[in-house]
Formats: C-alpha cells, sequence, structure tokens
C-alpha cells in the first residue's frame, strides 16, 4: 500500500495479516488494499501523519487504535491505545463526493397536474377529490413503472364514468402539465458541469412522457447517464432501481450525493447509504452541496 496525503485512514474490512513489535516500534503487514481503502480524516488532534484501523481487529469494539507515523514510514506503538472513540473520529471523516445524482420532476423541472385541471373543474375541491381518487398518484405511477397510459385510461374509465372524459385529458393534455424549469436549480447543475463533476438523473418519469420534456427543456440531454423508471419498468422508492443506478453509472454510495423531492425516495437512499439531500429549495440544495464542497 502507498501513502497519499498525511492523513489516512484504514477502515473496517482491511485486516492485518500480521503484527509484530520491535523496540518499541509496531511494524504492520497488509496487502491488497485498494486506493479506496483509505479515506481522509481531519482532526487537529491527531497526531500527524497518522494511521487508525478498528479496536475490533483486536476483539474490541467502537474505538480505533491510532498510529503515528515517523519519517522512515513506521508505525509508533506508544499511541496504541490512545483512546479515540469511532464516534469521535467519524465525526471528523470527510468523505470525498466524486458523483451527483439528480431526480428531475419537481427538482428541476416543475410538474403538476392541477396546470390542467384547474381549468377542467369550476369546483377546487372537486378537483382534489379527482386527483387523490380517480387519476390519483398511484395511477400515475403505474405508468411511470412503464404501462402505456392508453392502457392507463381504459381500465380507469369504466370505474369512473363520469369522469371519463377528464381521465382522457390527463393523458391527451399531459404536456400542459409541465410548468417552467426550476432556474435555481438548473444553474447548480450548470456550476456542476463547470467543475467536471459526474451527473447523473433517476427519475420517475413515463417513458411515452419523457421525450416530450426533453423537447421542452434540453438541459434534460447533458447528463451523463440517466435511468427513467419508464424506461426501465422499476420505480422509485424501490431499492431495485437504486441497485441499477450503482451498477450502471458504477457508482459507490458513499461517495454519491443523491437530491429528491419525495421522503420515501430519500428514505431508501439513506437505507442504501447515499449522501441524500432532501430538496425543499434551489437555496437549500446550494447550501447542502456546499457543505460537501462541490460548490464555492
Amino acid at each position: 500500500w502507498s501513502l497519499v496525503g498525511s492523513e489516512m485512514c484504514i477502515r473496517d474490512r482491511c485486516k492485518p495479516l500480521g503484527v509484530a513489535t520491535l523496540s518499541g516500534f509496531l511494524f504492520l503487514y497488509l496487502t491488497n488494499l485498494p486506493p479506496s481503502s483509505f479515506e481522509k480524516i481531519s482532526s487537529s488532534s491527531l497526531p500527524a501523519p497518522h494511521l487508525t484501523f478498528p479496536l475490533e481487529l483486536f476483539g474490541k469494539k467502537n474505538s480505533v487504535f491510532v498510529f503515528e507515523i515517523d519519517k522512515w514510514g513506521l508505525l509508533k506503538a506508544p499511541f496504541i491505545g490512545v483512546g479515540y472513540s469511532r464516534k469521535r473520529l467519524e465525526s471528523n471523516k470527510r468523505i470525498m463526493i466524486e458523483s451527483v445524482v439528480f431526480d428531475l420532476g419537481g427538482v428541476m423541472v416543475d410538474w403538476n397536474p392541477r396546470y390542467v385541471f384547474r381549468k377542467l373543474f369550476d369546483d377546487p375541491q372537486e378537483m382534489e377529490w379527482f386527483l387523490a381518487n380517480v387519476c390519483s398518484d398511484a395511477w400515475n405511477a403505474q405508468q411511470d413503472a412503464g404501462r402505456p397510459f392508453a392502457e392507463g385510461v381504459k381500465i380507469l374509465q369504466p370505474q369512473f364514468p363520469k369522469y371519463k372524459k377528464h381521465i382522457a385529458e390527463y393523458a391527451e393534455r399531459w404536456e400542459e402539465m409541465l410548468g417552467d424549469a426550476i432556474h435555481g436549480t438548473v444553474e447548480i447543475f450548470r456550476r456542476l458541469k463547470t467543475r467536471k463533476t459526474p451527473i447523473y438523473a433517476l427519475s420517475n418519469w413515463s417513458h411515452e412522457t419523457f421525450p416530450i420534456a426533453c423537447e421542452r427543456f434540453p438541459f434534460l440531454n447533458e447528463f451523463d447517464d440517466r435511468i427513467i423508471s419508464g424506461e426501465v419498468k422499476m420505480i422509485k422508492p424501490d431499492p431495485e432501481i437504486f441497485h441499477l443506478m450503482f451498477e450502471r453509472f458504477n457508482l459507490t454510495p458513499e461517495t454519491t450525493v443523491y437530491i429528491d423531492d419525495s421522503k420515501a425516495n430519500i428514505k431508501t437512499a439513506q437505507d442504501l447509504g447515499l449522501k441524500a439531500i432532501h430538496f425543499q429549495s434551489p437555496a437549500q440544495l446550494e447550501q447542502s452541496l456546499k457543505r460537501y464542497e462541490l460548490l464555492d
């Protein structure tokens, strides 16, 4: 292995093949450590340069050993058992973020079926009932998961004959449900691209209607890659589509920021180890990305 920088941390999965002490020095023999085995950490109270690794390798838990490294690259034994807690080190750890993944609807593009149905309903309460019980989010999610709109309309119209025309309008006037780009987020997207940050998209969107959005908003074609739920017939928040994202984009969860306006999607992202940001506004997103040192 090689030392890169002055402060390094050996992750839990690295196991020493042998440990020996001689004349106050400790020699640690390690093999087959890929570059990803190391993480930079930041703590002014630790000796620098130094190495850390988990005490549980020696039958204990929740703490780490810390070793000072001398000018010859040897690990000095006197720092054994200095007592740094794992929690303390984790709080000071700085993971280098490598990639950013954006949700699209509600994050980069404004979309709302009310833009159409406010024109079709005189009574706002009836409109809300219709969107909650007829052309509901759950019904629309089936189109996002790959079902053709024609099939979805055909299934729903016999169940609600009173709203037969309204159900058809949902599909026929879908483009009118598109609002404007969320310009603050698009500006952040441009700044990330200027910094050469790999940027991807993972979105619940019908494969039939996504091309319409791409025509309206050309920036949707500027991602390094994207996964559209209707094209792969998987849908968030199912972990399956996130695992597809990891594989297709070659992402490591711990070094990837994921941005979404859905709490359910954020929960899955967090459970899978992603650095998840629950989008609320471009200003809030900018501050979150600055904390990850992705923006100046």
